[in-house]
């Protein structure tokens, strides 16, 4: 199919966006274990996704609060939920006045302006397929 009948990658032809969903992901034991309530922020997190700014993605409670969401605490057990099973991972620590960023993992990471710490642009970590978060079992073996 060329690229005028099926829009680009990494948007469709109205401006508004569009995510890829791999079959791979959709029919994975690992995404049928997650949470009601996981699957629902994975989504905030890939509406958020404009192509090029994997990496650039945010939980924060004053954005996801506008959205409808009702409770800070749902939305910390479904980010946790998300990081341990692998299918996102933290890009950039928050602090002060800093929010943390994600990156969706059956994505390739992208440069997103610096804000990336960690991570090579280009790189797609997909441990969503592993069922767990790699560099979190270090981490906690570390500890």
């Amino acid at each position: 199919m060329s690229t005028r009948k099926r829009g680009k990658y990494y948007g469709d032809r109205d401006g508004r966006g569009f995510t890829p969903w791999p079959y791979d992901c959709a029919t994975h034991w690992n995404f049928h274990r997650l949470s009601n309530i996981a699957k629902a922020l994975l989504l905030e997190l890939m509406g958020q996704w404009r192509g090029r700014n994997n990496g650039d993605l945010t939980a924060a409670w004053s954005v996801l609060k506008e959205r409808g969401w009702h409770s800070r605490h749902t939305v910390q057990r479904a980010e946790a939920e998300l990081l341990e099973t692998g299918w996102i991972v933290k890009t950039r620590q928050g602090g002060r006045n800093r929010c943390n960023l994600y990156a969706l993992t059956f994505l390739d990471i992208d440069e997103c302006g610096g804000k990336v710490e960690g991570y090579r642009v280009g790189e797609r970590l997909s441990y969503w397929k592993l069922g767990y978060n790699p560099e979190k079992v270090r981490s906690d073996e570390a500890a």
